[in-house]
């Protein structure tokens, strides 16, 4: 009788965290794209007391009650998962306490590089299908809603500028980002985001969950959702989210060749064909074709250095070759701002900086010792998640920008239980 009760009181345990995990991941990626914008309303000093509290409680929760339906349901995947945290956060206290930049700005740093990990973590965690399918659902409306936003902008500028300045942004740098001329091609879309090139990457994660959910039940309104999401993806003039959306395009093509499921091949020729008619609508459209076209011109060497991009990285290099010491180990954790460093608007040249190259080996390899079985059961899907981002981080350090990263996370970690149909 009481080894039955013991069972019971588990089981009960393990749904209450499993449903935790599920509502605090929902809310979390809900609430990501809008959390900047509080930010700034309340930020005193350039510091928004309340929007960090917000952030670090919502993170806090969602690792603690992952770990704990871990080590409950999955015990072989959370004795995996444990040393790699503990190791991971033994080199991110030793980076830290290493920053030049004092250990608020570094911990600050530490913090970015956690939180796709717990979300990660969190998406492993969900017990059944169900829940999964729920948190793809949250980031492919979302994102349905922010692509809407954006492709109103393009005819209707002015209440997306007025919106930005009212919550607080600077009108000097809004208008380096976008004119916010109706039928200009430098009307470049941002929608309540605060950069074109961040609106991309939001983009297309969302298109990679509309994507998710086409691909399990070829359902038409998320076909709709993803030529609404690629016609924003274009109309964002981001050359680093054009790459992205190519390199997502050209996985989904290989990954649908290889697949031996012939309803899946005749399914998404039919999605292919009618995404690309339906794409045409939009790209009609004067200043979404000539953004395309002016960026798309943009890709050469010359232009990343008119940019400062190269200049940025040749520093970055210089300040990581400078010893041997900081070739192998880093400079410790480094915010990357103006009134800090250099900017490096590069994902590996950061990380290079912020822990050298033998502290990345040991990151690396702890993390595919600890997610080995998982990445050997991970769908082809995975690839159309991972490409874009990979591409997206030579261009920006979309690593640090929690909203980014966060939302590729769980959409990769959805890729090992994926549901569609597989290669």
């Amino acid at each position: 009788m009481e080894h039955s009760r013991s069972g019971l009181s588990h089981a009960l345990l393990y749904m209450s965290t499993s449903k935790l995990v599920h509502q605090v991941l929902c809310l979390l990626v809900a609430v990501l794209p809008f959390l900047p914008i509080w930010k700034r309303m309340t930020s005193r000093g350039g510091i928004s007391w309340s929007g960090a509290l917000v952030e670090v409680a919502l993170f806090g929760l969602l690792g603690v009650a992952s770990i704990l339906s871990l080590t409950r349901t999955k015990f072989w995947l959370a004795r995996r998962v444990l040393p790699f945290l503990a190791v991971t956060f033994i080199i991110g206290l030793i980076q830290t306490c290493r920053s030049s930049v004092g250990l608020i700005g570094a911990a600050d740093v530490f913090r970015l590089y956690l939180e796709p990990l717990v979300v990660f973590l969190a998406v492993h965690s969900l017990p059944t299908d169900h829940y999964r399918i729920q948190v793809a659902k949250v980031i492919a409306r979302v994102g349905l809603f922010l692509a809407v936003i954006g492709m109103i902008q393009l005819v209707a500028p002015e209440p997306i500028r007025q919106f930005h300045i009212v919550t607080g942004a600077d009108p000097l740098v809004l208008s380096t980002k976008s004119n916010f001329m109706a039928g200009s091609q430098y009307n470049r879309v941002i929608s309540f985001l605060d950069d074109p090139n961040i609106a991309s990457q939001v983009f297309i994660a969302g298109l990679t969950a509309q994507l998710y959910l086409f691909l399990r039940r070829f359902e038409t309104k998320w076909l709709v959702s993803v030529v609404i999401s690629s016609s924003a993806v274009i109309a964002t003039g981001s050359r680093s989210g054009l790459l992205s959306f190519a390199a997502a395009l050209g996985c989904l093509l290989l990954y649908v060749w290889l697949s031996s499921n012939k309803r899946l091949k005749a399914r998404a020729l039919w999605a292919g064909v009618s995404g690309l008619l339906l794409l045409t609508l939009p790209l009609s459209v004067g200043n979404i074709r000539a953004i395309a076209l002016d960026r798309f011109g943009r890709f050469g060497v010359s232009a990343l250095a008119a940019d400062g991009r190269l200049e940025n990285w040749q520093q970055v290099m210089r300040e990581v070759s400078g010893s041997i010491w900081t070739v192998l180990f880093g400079t410790g954790l480094t915010p990357g701002d103006l009134v800090t460093s250099t900017i490096v608007e590069n994902a590996y040249l950061s990380a290079l900086r912020d822990f050298g190259v033998i502290w990345l080996i040991v990151l690396c390899a702890a993390f595919l010792i600890a997610f080995l079985p998982i990445i050997r059961k991970s769908s082809f899907f995975g690839i159309v998640v991972l490409a874009p981002f990979l591409v997206a981080n030579i261009f920006g350090d979309y690593t640090k920008i929690p909203l980014v990263s966060c939302w590729y996370a769980v959409m990769l970690g959805l890729s090992h239980k994926s549901g569609v149909s597989e290669a």
